[in-house]
């Protein structure tokens, strides 16, 4: 909703939500005042229904707040314009509401705890202004099935810019500690801490959520010097220590469902570097550091070693490459075996970013396969181009073999409007097996996260993936306050950052005084995170039933339906880079995947 889009002409006599158990489901109260009036409060009652009563107590009630679109997102064909909702504030205090305003949202999001029977629970939305207060008839309908405990859709979203520069062209470049104001070590992780939880309650997980958080590890250098070739001399990674990162991992993938963390970020032209040899500790935080993606880069003085190292490249030490496979090895063996030890490894991969050299990426690929352990890492790849799948691609010419099937496990096409990079029959024509863990998609310019644009774009992505036959998705960021593009460095005044009006940039900063020294923890999440998360759980739905149907084949129980609504997936893309704006026949997608799956599950209990 706009300020000012006239409000739909349907009546309804209250508020209907359906989810399955131990799923999150919103939505939007809008409320167009015809008199001044002060809105105090939007409460929920607990709701009961097949013998049972559930607390709303967790619902979550935030009043929508708007950004000037100024600028209209080169890459969103339907545009919205004017005032624009998009953060998420809380509702904790009065709010004044005039006609002269136009319209003011809450967005209202529904806890189903797991294990909730199915049936109808009713209640009452109770919205309280300055001098009356309205009653609102809540219905909310559980299935009969429930969402599983971790998430079958995976994501890498990025938040790697805490305290990592993002725009170096600025002269006075403002990271995210920068606008929170703080700066000490306990705040950064208090901070860090704060936002991943956020992002791991909408689904949109960041690429590591121990990004910043140390494991403790020291070395000794080669006895007989580095770029030495002899018997025996290797670096030594010695006196580990995985406390504070176990804890870190534990409250994030056993407390928070966390399904995905990346150990590694590299490319093909750096991944001859190895970053990981930690030095004295650091006064403050390190202002950037190669590929951020383990803590010591942040909080010690480093050491990089790399072999055919550019001559140019004065700051890193030089090694013989069987002195950085030695050393690659102890690292991810010794790190393998601790995460294994907690049933962590099958959940962490290391990602390929973008740049070409074929021979130095076999290399290192080859390396990190050639131990049982390590070999469980998976490698998920992103692609520009063909040079991974393709063995006539220019830039393959110096490979003895084309060894990549082999050793990529996710293949992670961009999949942009004007910028896609995977067809169907890709899995055909390079002998990619039809396994969902095979794709990722990679999204960088496209409407499905930009602020002006119909919200069913936004909806869309997880159900776009699953009809190409993927599972997850990478955005390499979701800070891009301070960006390279254009001369706004504060979203609430200009929302157009880095391609688009909100792309890369699911949250917004704190509304700080200028020059304020006082620490400012608030979190403001985006409309399009909450959004996110319906994403996901509507590939779940997907996922399920088509596991279903599976089952159904191989016992012969009509699947007819079911089938169908599966295929009415398909529908709603016609082409891989355009899908269809109607929203409503979206929702009742969902709706009949979510009766076929109870329907089936009863068909073959039966």
């Amino acid at each position: 909703m706009t300020r000012k889009r006239r409000p739909p002409r349907q009546v309804r006599r209250g508020i209907r939500v359906t989810a399955a158990a131990n799923e999150s489901q919103a939505f939007q109260l809008v409320l167009t005042p015809t008199s001044a009036t002060t809105l105090d409060s939007v409460t929920l009652s607990a709701v009961t229904g097949s013998g049972r009563t559930i607390s709303m107590r967790t619902a979550e009630v935030n009043l929508v707040e708007y950004v000037p679109i100024r600028t209209g997102s080169f890459i969103t064909p339907a545009r919205v314009g004017g005032d624009v909702g998009d953060p998420l504030l809380p509702l904790d205090r009065p709010v004044k509401l005039d006609p002269l305003d136009g319209n003011r949202a809450v967005w209202i999001t529904v806890h189903v705890p797991a294990g909730t029977p199915a049936g109808i629970y009713k209640g009452t939305l109770r919205v309280a202004f300055k001098d009356e207060g309205l009653d609102v008839p809540f219905e909310l309908e559980v299935y009969g099935f429930e969402l599983p405990e971790f998430a079958s859709f995976g994501s890498d979203m990025g938040g790697q810019y805490m305290v990592k520069q993002l725009n170096h062209l600025n002269k006075n470049p403002q990271r995210v500690i920068d606008y929170h104001g703080v700066s000490s070590k306990s705040d950064i992780l208090k901070l860090t801490r704060g936002y991943y939880d956020r992002m791991a309650a909408s689904k949109f997980y960041p690429k590591n959520t121990a990004l910043l958080t140390e494991i403790g590890m020291n070395w000794t250098p080669p006895p007989a010097g580095f770029n030495v070739d002899r018997p025996g001399n290797f670096i030594k990674l010695k006196d580990w220590d995985f406390t504070r990162f176990n804890a870190e991992l534990d409250h994030f993938i056993n407390g928070r469902k966390v399904n995905s963390l990346c150990l590694l970020h590299t490319n093909p032209t750096a991944c001859n570097h190895f970053n990981h040899l930690p030095g004295a500790p650091l006064d403050g935080p390190a202002i950037s550091s190669p590929h951020t993606s383990m803590g010591w880069q942040t909080w010690r003085k480093m050491t990089i070693v790399a072999y055919d190292k550019p001559k140019s490249s004065k700051s890193v030490v030089e090694v013989t490459r069987k002195q950085f496979d030695n050393v690659v090895m102890q690292f991810f063996r010794r790190t393998a075996r601790e995460l294994d030890k907690h049933g962590w490894l099958d959940r962490v991969h290391v990602l390929i970013d973008e740049t070409e050299n074929p021979v130095r990426l076999a290399h290192f690929l080859k390396l990190l396969k050639s131990d049982p352990l390590t070999a469980r890492i998976r490698v998920v790849a992103c692609m520009q181009g063909l040079g991974l799948m393709d063995p006539g691609s220019p830039g393959n010419e110096g490979l003895k073999e084309f060894p990549f099937p082999k050793l990529i496990d996710t293949y992670c096409p961009e999949i942009d409007e004007n910028y896609d990079r995977w067809m169907p029959y890709y899995f055909e024509d390079y002998k990619i097996p039809r396994d969902r863990r095979k794709l990722w998609c990679y999204i960088v310019a496209t409407s499905r996260i930009a602020i002006d644009t119909p919200g069913i774009n936004n909806r869309v992505l997880a159900l776009d993936v699953f009809q190409r036959g993927g599972s997850g998705v990478l955005m390499w960021e979701s800070f891009g306050w301070d960006h390279l593009y254009g001369g706004s460095m504060d979203p609430w005044k200009d929302p157009y950052t880095r391609h688009a009006n909100g792309s890369l940039a699911f949250f917004y900063p704190p509304r700080r005084s200028p020059g304020s020294k006082k620490a400012d923890f608030t979190i403001t999440p985006s409309l399009r995170l909450a959004t996110f998360r319906e994403s996901v759980d509507d590939f779940e739905y997907a996922r399920i039933l088509e596991d279903l149907v599976k089952a159904g084949r191989k016992k012969s129980v009509d699947t007819a339906e079911a089938e169908r609504a599966l295929s009415d997936i398909r529908r709603f893309f016609p082409q891989n880079t355009n899908w269809s704006q109607n929203d409503a026949w979206f929702l009742e997608l969902r709706d009949r995947m979510a009766r076929q799956i109870v329907a089936l599950r009863s068909r073959l209990d039966g």
